[in-house]
């Protein structure tokens, strides 16, 4: 399958979040034209969490506040909800690792059984 190409008004990281990911997906084939916008909307979120996770990583957890304590980072805010709002596209994309595919038995991702690490350790 070919890769749609990346829309013009995506910013310059996005832009290289779909380079590294759409013919990933495309050759998946849940990246398609119908589901290009919500891709596209995917790889700006990835692209801002990138961003947070940059400068978390420049700056510290923790900054000043005008009292003179510590508080946590603003961009970890930025950085949770960006994760947050990935999560459920990753799996519309198929992108998680671990096989996450969707099913269409209720709607709902299913996950392959698989024989638990903890066995005998947890009694699971």
């Amino acid at each position: 399958m070919k890769t749609p190409p990346a829309p013009r008004h995506l910013s310059a990281a996005a832009r290289a979040e779909w380079r590294a990911i759409a013919p990933i997906c495309a050759r998946a084939g849940t990246l398609t034209a119908d589901t290009a916008r919500t891709f596209a909307v995917l790889v700006e979120i990835l692209a801002n969490e990138r961003q947070a996770a940059a400068i978390i990583g420049a700056e510290g957890l923790t900054v000043k506040s005008a009292a003179g304590t510590s508080k946590p980072h603003p961009a970890i805010r930025s950085l949770e909800t960006a994760r947050t709002q990935a999560l459920p596209l990753l799996r519309k994309f198929r992108l998680l690792p671990g096989g996450s595919v969707p099913s269409k038995a209720n709607g709902r991702d299913h996950q392959p059984k698989r024989k638990s690490v903890w066995r005998g350790v947890l009694n699971a």
